[in-house]
């Protein structure tokens, strides 16, 4: 067998063992610890030569009775070597490899997953997608990453791991973009599960998604303080290296400061969702054009961190859950709290950008092949690491004063469409 750069699936692990007589796991964290569980579960634990680890310091002598060593003792035992890490820890890694002349591949993401569902086995009956149940259609920077991470745990409700499709940017590039999107996202749904998508950015689409998933479902939309939400988004579009962030940069010298924002703002203020999407109601009644009423729950992030188990558990008995969220704190996910500090950092970002959309594709419409798109990632992941950024940027007394005013009659529109009085809560 030829042997792989990259293990994706399980079988890909069987093929390796059924060649190699001898396979040393270079990592012991949860990656390493995961395949050692997969091949002990398939009695082949006699063929692991032994975790190697950087640190031997850090961790204890063994694991279920197979030893740790130190990485210099690779130099030692004539063994194939998988790499057990997650990402940004491959390349360094594979340097000490090939200090020591060892053949080796990589464990990645996907077969990490694969393994823990062959591990952990749900036993309900697998089902086809049928449509959608229920939809959290937006709004962006408002808490729609920790509501996903919430539900993920929910086990009468089936989310994709992979938190956003990307369906909209890719559906017209194929024939049958349903059959596809139910390939790519939806082939592990069990008898009796309610199955919906996440997708912050849909907010905009209300015509698109009554055309492709019905007006059937559940709409679910997380509203958070406009001024709060327009500058966190102005904070990851710089993390995510917008395209249009580079002009504001450049007319202040090409590097940040706190009249980016004011630059941003001003250049998008006309024609972009990027400031309109504080118009919540606005885009909420396109929403009430195909959808009643009870067909839509609203939520305010203020509340969701407030009262988590309350809001949670309101959520669920609106998408039609039986089960109950007993945690006291909401999972405070996708924070990213800096900005990069240079034109120069956004052109990294931008890259880093395009491989994430790359991988939210179906694969036979991806331009790189699986190995091709894992190494690109590798790559711009270190030149993204290294990239000048700055931290805890805060918005300016003036701006959050000029929000305010510019958000205040569309707060005060929303006030009257879900009657309650937002003016202690936003302002």
């Amino acid at each position: 067998m030829e042997q792989k750069k990259y293990l994706y699936t399980a079988q890909e692990v069987d093929k390796c063992f059924g060649t190699e007589i001898k396979v040393g796991l270079y990592g012991a964290g949860a990656f390493g610890k995961k395949l050692a569980d997969y091949i002990i579960s398939s009695h082949r634990e006699k063929q692991i030569s032994g975790f190697f680890v950087t640190k031997k310091e850090d961790t204890h002598n063994d694991y279920k009775g197979i030893p740790i060593y130190g990485a210099e003792e690779l130099s030692k035992v004539d063994c194939f070597v998988i790499i057990a890490a997650s990402a940004p820890f491959l390349e360094e890694m594979a340097t000490v490899l090939q200090k020591y002349g060892k053949k080796f591949c990589c464990m990645t993401g996907e077969l990490y997953d694969e393994i823990d569902a062959i591990l952990c086995p749900d036993i309900r009956k697998r089902v086809p997608f049928a449509g959608l149940d229920f939809m959290l259609a937006g709004f962006s920077k408002c808490g729609t990453t920790s509501l996903h991470k919430v539900l993920m745990e929910i086990d009468d409700i089936y989310l994709s791991k992979k938190k956003e499709s990307a369906f909209f940017r890719w559906c017209d590039s194929v024939d049958a973009p349903m059959e596809d999107l139910a390939a790519e996202y939806f082939d592990d749904i069990r008898e009796g599960q309610l199955v919906g998508m996440i997708e912050p950015d849909f907010s905009v689409q209300a015509d698109k998604i009554q055309y492709f998933f019905g007006r059937q479902i559940k709409l679910i939309f997380c509203v958070r303080n406009p001024v709060d939400a327009v500058f966190s988004r102005f904070k990851m579009n710089s993390r995510l290296g917008f395209s249009d962030m580079c002009e504001a940069y450049q007319k202040n010298e090409g590097v940040f400061g706190s009249e980016v924002f004011d630059l941003y703002f001003n250049q998008n203020e006309r024609d972009s969702t990027f400031v309109k999407l504080g118009n919540y109601a606005d885009w909420l009644e396109q929403f009430l054009e195909y959808y009643t009423k009870d067909q839509i729950k609203i939520v305010l992030f203020e509340d969701m961190v407030k009262y988590p188990k309350e809001i949670i558990n309101d959520i669920l008995s609106f998408l039609g859950s039986t089960r109950q969220y007993e945690q006291e704190n909401l999972p405070v996910e996708n924070e990213g709290n800096f900005v990069m500090a240079d034109i120069e950092g956004l052109r990294i970002a931008e890259k880093y950008l395009d491989i994430y959309w790359e991988y939210k594709y179906p694969e036979k419409i991806r331009k790189l092949s699986r190995d091709e798109l894992f190494e690109e990632q590798l790559k711009i992941q270190k030149q993204f690491e290294q990239a000048g950024k700055i931290y805890n940027v805060k918005m300016t007394t003036e701006q959050r004063k000029y929000l305010q005013v510019y958000y205040c009659d569309s707060v005060r529109k929303l006030e009257k469409m879900i009657n309650r009085d937002l003016s202690e809560i936003w302002f």
